[in-house]
Formats: C-alpha cells, structure tokens, sequence
C-alpha cells in the first residue's frame, strides 16, 4: 500500500494533520509570509474544523501556490545561469523553497478539501513536496522518502500520546 492509499484510510482531521506536520518541517526554507499562513491555516482548520476555517484554508493555499511559483521562476533563473557551481547552489536553495511552499500549499489544500479522498492526496502530496524540499536543501537526511515521513510522524505522535 502507498502512502496515498493509507492515507485515504485515515479520518480527514489526521490526514490534515500529517499534512501541516509535513510542510512545517521544511517551511523554514522558504521565509514567504504565504508558506507560514498556509500552514497555520491548515492546522486552524484542525483544530477547528469549521467552513470558515476551511474556507481560510483554501484562500491560504492559493496564495502558498502563488509563492512556490514566484520560487520557481528564481529556481529557473538561477538554472539559466547554471555554468557556475554558485548557479547550482542557487537553483538547488531556489528549488527547496520551491517545495517547501508546495508542501504549506498541500497542507491548506488538504484542510480546504471537500473530501477525505482529496484531503488524502493533498496530504500524500505535501509529504512528497516536503521530501522534495529537503533533498533540495541537502538536509542531513535528504533521502527521506515520503514514507518515511509517515514514520517519524507516527513516531512522534505516538510519543505524545504515551508522554501525555
């Protein structure tokens, strides 16, 4: 089973959740305001999981879609120039703050969706577009995968729940 399938198994709320979680770990890649709201958006709606909230949510990705664009188009300037080791470096940071607004952009999308099938692939996709982004970044883990995603997440918040 992929990580799309289980995640279509899980109640909206906590697909939601994993989303949020997801894009939080690499949203510090990108410093656009539309990334951070995106992601607060999506977690509001999770713990409130009102219309209004979802509503937040939807306008929230479109702008983190907005700021992943404006990323891409420094990642292809930077690729144009890509003659100098400096470029790739450049395209590569450019790259992860790419991914890391489509991760937020995911985690909005997944709170906006009408759904738990769509929830689940917004959520399948900010876990791939957070993978993405740490690749891009160099991370120390950059082969994260997706689904290893899943199993820190689920590491984690079985910590809580014992610790709690």
């Amino acid at each position: 089973m992929n990580l799309q399938e289980e995640l279509q198994l899980w109640p909206k709320v906590e697909a939601v959740k994993f989303a949020a979680w997801c894009a939080r770990r690499v949203s510090h890649l990108n410093s656009d305001p539309r990334v951070e709201a995106a992601i607060i958006a999506a977690e509001s709606w999770v713990r409130n999981p009102s219309e209004d909230n979802r509503l937040a949510a939807a306008d929230a990705a479109d702008a983190a879609w907005a700021a992943a664009y404006a990323a891409w188009a420094g990642a292809d300037a930077a690729w144009a120039a890509y003659a100098a080791d400096a470029a790739w470096a450049a395209y590569a940071a450019w790259a992860a703050a790419a991914d890391a607004a489509y991760a937020a952009a995911g985690a909005a999308w997944a709170a906006a969706a009408v759904d738990a099938a769509w929830a689940a692939d917004a959520a399948a996709a900010a876990a791939a577009a957070a993978a993405a982004a740490a690749a891009a970044a160099g991370a120390a883990d950059e082969n994260v995968t997706k689904e290893d995603l899943l199993q820190i997440y689920l590491t984690e918040t079985l910590m809580k729940e014992v610790n709690s």
